[in-house]
């Protein structure tokens, strides 16, 4: 017959064997006893490499029982069997001191009222990584050498969290019949959800043991479920992605371990070795120019304070601001902010010297009233990993606030990499480039300039018809700012805009480019009739942005694209009556009613000119 072990071990791992490798190596290697225990993996995986990986994991560790899930609950209460003792273990956990399997359950079996015995715990802790703060320690009571014990219903955060699955041993015939009664227990954060909702069963239960110094830690680097966002490093040198890869090349995470390493919490942040030890984290000043924005600014700067990626500074130009916004500033603590403030001017100006001010390879542009969206910076390393050569990145905007047509409506661009003339064409019918969330190589203004001053408005626009023929776009997926809409907004939709600087941005678009770059789509096989649909589409935009003049042009130069010999009086209302009468004949001609709105358009402008 075959003996029962003392203790079932489970580690729970998902998509990441890399990190589960390293989890098993150390535990084997720190656990002085670990042939009394049975050792489990319930591993689940979203694809095949994934799963290739556990199949070399198995090969390497053929003592260790791999168990593919198929029903999580199912297939932990078979992991379980008839031990007397569960250890919960998490793939992220990392062992880095000696302990003993049989000492632990021994304090167990001897101590009626024990909760469980934590691995993690420690007199090293002293932080709340999950909430960023202080950990009050508790009064640590002596049991005897290096084991202590303390009351967890007298205290809080980690020694007043029990119940949990990653490196924490328990009876099993105190949690098991949680575990049998609960069929919704469908993964390892619904079963520490519902070990922790009943905690409260186990008040009579008040001891929890623990080594002097801890003996594992979890190191968040990365998430892979999609229930609960857990507080974790993030980037794409931390990815389960990047793992995988890594793990495809043989690489291995510590490969010299962590033994003197001593963690000050549970969960803490370990900057990964591997057998290649470069990876490209980018510096980037995050720029805020602002003016007047008492209400707003604080929260635009913890939305940058906020990012899950720590290599930034955050530049502050106040362009002269009459309200409390640099009181409000100053009144927010961080290393990572520089605050400048000079005589007021305007926008562009104000840009610009955050341009100069700025330390970091790219400028990430937040309004004084947006907010970022938390991961970006991240999200931003990850996509220039696979486009190290992008100067501009841009992404989705959300409007919140006084929205009205928006409301709700994520504001979506296209993907313009490697598709330079692309945008130059869609850049004729105004910008397509967002201002705010956007990535901008700080090169990038040397090679074409820094913000038009002249452009009290639309700067960002006039700065992309420069940029557009020679640097390299690329959208990133997702929400990039949130962009907020209100009464003193300059894009708020209840504004009347001067459009005189559109207009000046689309005559210089049309006169430094050919117009069959402009309108690629035309058949310039034909040229004439194309030349005179892309002079009326000019002409349409020059009336969009109120330049009479330059509309007039541009539907002359249409009609004259097909009819030479015409001549034109010089009063501009007569012209557009003349042109009228033309864009009805080519109607009659061929039934089109483009030309014939575009004749009744003709007419009424020259009657209000």
């Amino acid at each position: 017959m075959k003996k029962t072990k003392l203790i079932s071990a489970i580690i729970f791992s998902k998509d990441r064997a890399l990190q589960l490798e390293l989890c098993l190596r150390t535990l084997l290697n720190n656990c002085i006893d670990f042939n009394i225990a049975k050792i489990h993996v319930i591993y689940t995986y979203s694809n095949d490499t994934n799963a290739k990986h556990y199949e070399l994991l198995k090969q390497e560790y053929k003592k260790i029982h791999f168990c593919k899930e198929t029903n999580f609950h199912i297939d932990l209460i078979n992991c379980i069997g008839d031990a007397k003792f569960i250890l919960f273990i998490v793939d992220d956990n990392i062992f880095i001191n000696k302990f003993s399997i049989t000492t632990t359950t021994d304090i167990l079996k001897n101590n009626h009222n024990a909760i469980g015995f934590s691995l993690r715990l420690g007199k090293n802790i002293k932080y709340h990584y999950p909430s960023n703060s202080d950990q009050v320690q508790p009064k640590f009571t002596k049991k005897e050498e290096n084991i202590y014990f303390a009351n967890w219903t007298l205290n809080t955060k980690y020694f007043g969290y029990p119940l949990e699955v990653s490196s924490s041993i328990y009876k099993s015939d105190l949690i098991l019949p949680i575990i049998l009664s609960d069929k919704t227990i469908k993964n390892p954060n619904s079963l520490e959800s519902q070990l922790h909702f009943f905690r409260n069963n186990f008040l009579n239960y008040p001891l929890l043991f623990f080594y002097g110094q801890s003996v594992a830690f979890c190191n968040p680097l990365n998430i892979v479920q999609t229930e609960y966002l857990n507080r974790h490093s993030g980037g794409l040198q931390n990815s389960a992605k990047y793992f995988a890869n890594c793990f495809e090349k043989g690489e291995r995470l510590f490969p010299n371990g962590l033994n003197d390493f001593i963690p000050d919490s549970c969960h803490q942040e370990v900057k990964v070795q591997t057998n290649n030890e470069y990876f490209y984290e980018p510096f980037i000043s995050i720029c805020i120019p602002t003016y007047n924005r008492d209400k707003y600014i604080k929260e635009s700067i913890e939305s940058a304070l906020a990012q899950n990626y720590d290599k930034f500074e955050i530049v502050i130009v106040d362009d002269g601001s009459t309200d409390n916004t640099e009181n409000i500033v100053r009144s927010i603590k961080s290393d990572k902010i520089r605050y400048v403030k000079k005589e007021h001017s305007n926008a562009p100006d104000t840009r610009n010297i955050c341009i100069q001010e700025a330390e970091g390879e790219f400028i990430l542009w937040l309004d004084s009233d947006d907010h970022l969206a938390i991961d970006l910076l991240t999200r931003f390393q990850e996509l220039l990993a696979d486009f190290p050569d992008i100067d501009v990145c841009y992404g989705d905007v959300l409007p919140f606030g006084n929205t009205g047509t928006f409301a709700n409506k994520t504001i979506r661009y296209a993907d313009y990499y490697k598709k330079n003339n692309e945008l130059l064409a869609e850049l004729v019918t105004g910008n397509k480039i967002p201002n705010p969330g956007t990535f901008i190589r700080k090169d990038l203004f040397n090679r074409v300039g820094v913000y038009d001053i002249q452009f009290k408005r639309a700067h960002d626009y006039e700065f992309w018809i420069r940029s557009a023929p020679v640097a390299k776009f690329k959208h990133i997926e997702g929400i990039s700012v949130r962009w907020r809409w209100h009464e003193s907004n300059m894009s708020a939709s209840n504004k009347i805009l001067d459009t005189s600087y559109e207009s000046s941005i689309l005559k210089k678009l049309v006169q430094q480019h050919p117009i069959e770059i402009l309108f690629p789509l035309y058949d310039w096989n034909n040229q004439k009739f194309s030349s005179f649909l892309a002079h009326g589409e000019i002409a349409m935009m020059f009336l969009k942005w109120k330049n009479i003049f330059q509309y007039t042009l541009h539907l002359k130069k249409a009609i004259k694209s097909i009819y030479f010999k015409i001549k034109f009086p010089d009063d501009h209302s007569l012209q557009l009556k003349i042109l009228s009468k033309c864009y009805i004949e080519i109607f009659n001609q061929t039934k089109n009613v483009y030309f014939q709105e575009m004749a009744r358009i003709a007419l009424n402008v020259s009657k209000i000119i």
